[in-house]
């Protein structure tokens, strides 16, 4: 029986085509593919092969592996020891700041040819230099210190991005509020206090309160310790749930009686409580108390030997504790001491003490040699005693970075007679700027800037920068006879004011992204610092086209945080009159911006709110009562009607206008 057969299709009608059409036809009928090298499988079997990796479609087809045998023809290939010879040799014969852009380009490219013949094009550029206008158009906003310090300090210094997105503005220039369903209830408050700005100012063992909090035991815990964190943590949590601040109000109430039976006790529960009580106090608007408390903590710290004594004394009084009490001891004395050098340097409070000696005892988290190096403790922390596994590392790297900052407050605040210019030495500048370096690039790969960092790690950054502003301030005033040079970095331009300049920008980009991403923004005060700096720094070089976005990122940063700190909008008016006086906007545009700031849901709390650290960086230097927060927020009216007065135009105040987004 014959077999069936498919029927086939008739053939294709060539009688139309003309000679040319159908030998063009059969041409691509038989052009091969072209390739510089068959793989081995292909050249056994004697087979086309399209030379495409890591395998061809043949080897795929029949399954098999496809190797190929490395060239060995003498071309110079893209990444050839020749490429890479050419690409060093055009570098050291280019000016500095091309060769910095080419090893910029080469970090962020693997492939040399490129690399190559886009430096040659450079080259070739700056032989015949365009005119000089869109020159300047074309050149890098990074200076060439910027660019030094993004190269070898990829840490501290990553490259910014280009620009913002819609998003990204919508978010900075947007309420931020935050919401829960559910009743106040206290599974969720314990973490949010726990594991926020807790992480940077651990002044406590948590694992041992919360030990001693269930046992009910007063060895670790104690009533005063509980009323005090649970008033700063009802701070924070009344941007979540509103009602929180009369509970805040409660316990603060309850805490300010047990101090006075506890106050000339010295322990670390009460050295603890105090210095949570500063902090607490700060967001409230009482800076009075914000220094009563944290000069007892200070105080009662230094008559317990945790800091501010000699090592020798430190030690011999630390080996009489218990393994248990050397541990809560360590994180009471380096909490304390962190904040107190954080409160010197960030708010530059009149009247505060500085210990003279920071703590001896180790460091939670971190193990020690014997053989500490200068300024390091000389015990060892007990590895079996690993932090929560919220807090990371950062509260451990954080103590590294205030020990160094202590150096700095010393230097240039501590019984100094004289304004800062006057008496801060470029020098002792530069070496802690080295120091901080060299901090910053050998910290554990979770504490550096990824995509999804905690957000205790971008606050880390943002007090980073700050610390450089401050490190740097007070030479940025000289005249170009006077301006001395940073000595040990290879820029032309390694001037202080361009090492300002390239945390300044960093700074802005954290604001971006500490706004946009982290809800911690609208119920943590510890990253204000990004806010006040940067908005110092715009208001001083507005001839910055994105000023005025940056300026008003700061003032809506601090509109998120006014649910639960009353602090908040003294600061807004504050910075709003410094731009008044400045003549950077009228009186209008600032009473528009202010109205945004207090309308509506003001956080509670009554009586007059006390904010004596400095909203004016520069003027603090040579007159810090002018500089107060306090002091230039009262002036905000008298300033606004003169503006009204002398500003005609009102064109300024459309820009002003606040970008509405939904809630």
């Amino acid at each position: 029986m014959s077999r069936k057969l498919a029927p086939l299709l008739p053939a294709v009608d060539r009688s139309g085509l003309s000679p040319f059409d159908i030998s063009r036809e059969d041409q691509a009928k038989r052009k091969r593919v072209g390739t510089d090298i068959a793989c081995n499988p292909c050249r056994k079997r004697k087979t086309r092969c399209d030379g495409l990796r890591p395998a061809c479609q043949a080897c795929l087809k029949r399954s098999t592996e496809c190797i190929y045998a490395e060239k060995k023809e003498g071309t110079k290939t893209a990444q050839s020891p020749e490429v890479l010879q050419e690409l060093f040799d055009l570098m050291r014969s280019v000016p500095e700041d091309q060769a910095l852009q080419i090893l910029w380009s080469l970090r962020s490219n693997d492939d040399l040819a490129s690399v190559l013949a886009a430096a040659k094009a450079g080259v070739r550029k700056k032989a015949h230099p365009p005119d000089q206008s869109s020159m300047r158009s074309k050149l890098p906003k990074e200076s060439s210190l910027e660019l030094e310090l993004m190269v070898k300090n990829p840490t501290a210094y990553p490259k910014p991005k280009s620009s913002l997105t819609a998003l990204e503005r919508a978010g900075l220039l947007g309420p931020k509020r935050l919401r829960r369903s559910k009743s106040l209830d206290h599974q969720y408050v314990c973490p949010v206090v726990l594991q926020s700005a807790a992480m940077q100012l651990r002044v406590f063992d948590p694992n041992l309160f919360i030990t001693d909090l269930v046992d009910q035991k007063d060895t670790h815990c104690s009533p005063l310790l509980v009323n005090s964190l649970l008033y700063w943590g009802c701070q924070m949590y009344t941007a979540i749930e509103e009602n929180a601040n009369k509970l805040a109000e409660s316990f603060c109430k309850e805490a300010e009686r047990l101090w006075l039976t506890q106050k000339n006790n010295d322990s670390l529960l009460n050295a603890a409580s105090s210095q949570l009580l500063s902090l607490a106090y700060l967001g409230h608007g009482k800076d009075h108390y914000v220094l009563k408390y944290l000069s007892t903590a200070l105080r009662m710290g230094t008559r317990l030997c945790l800091f501010g004594v000699e090592a020798p004394q430190a030690i011999n009084n630390i080996k009489r504790l218990s393994p248990e009490m050397q541990r809560a001891s360590s994180f009471t004395a380096w909490g304390v001491f962190n904040w107190g050098v954080l409160m010197a340097l960030f708010y530059q409070q009149p009247g505060l003490e500085y210990p003279g000696h920071p703590p001896v005892l180790p460091i939670p988290g971190v193990l020690r040699s014997d053989s500490p190096s200068p300024g390091s403790s000389s015990l060892r922390a007990d590895p079996s005693e690993a932090l929560p596994p919220y807090m990371g590392s950062t509260f451990s790297t954080l103590c590294q970075f205030w020990r160094i900052l202590h150096g700095v407050t010393l230097s240039y605040y501590k019984d100094k007679p004289t304004s800062l210019p006057e008496h801060a030495s470029i020098d002792f500048a530069e070496f802690k700027y080295r120091e901080l370096l060299a901090w910053i690039e050998g910290l554990p790969s979770d504490q550096a800037l990824k995509d999804h960092s905690p957000h205790h790690v971008v606050v880390l950054h943002i007090w980073f920068h700050a610390a450089i502003l401050d490190l740097f301030r007070p030479f940025l005033q000289s005249t170009a006879r006077e301006r001395q040079r940073l000595k040990t970095f290879s820029a032309r331009r390694s001037y202080p004011e361009a090492a300002f300049n390239a945390s300044v920008n960093q700074l802005k980009q954290l604001v971006v992204r500490y706004r946009c991403n982290y809800e911690s923004s609208a119920y943590t005060m510890l990253w204000q610092t990004a806010l006040i700096y940067v908005a110092n720094a715009v208001l001083h070089n507005t001839e910055d086209p994105e000023w005025r976005l940056y300026f008003l990122a700061c003032i809506y940063g601090y509109e998120g945080l006014r649910t639960s700190y009353r602090v908040a909008e003294v600061i807004s008016r504050g910075l709003l009159t410094m731009s008044l006086q400045e003549g950077d906007i009228s009186g209008s545009e600032a009473r528009h911006l202010l109205k945004q700031v207090t309308e509506p849901e003001g956080a509670g709390g009554k009586g007059d709110v006390r904010a004596t650290f400095m909203a004016d960086l520069d003027l603090a230097m040579t007159d810090p009562e002018a500089a107060k927060v306090e002091n230039l927020a009262k002036r905000f009216e008298d300033v606004a009607l003169f503006s009204d007065f002398t500003t005609m135009d009102d064109e300024e105040a459309r820009r002003f206008q606040r970008i509405e987004t939904p809630d």
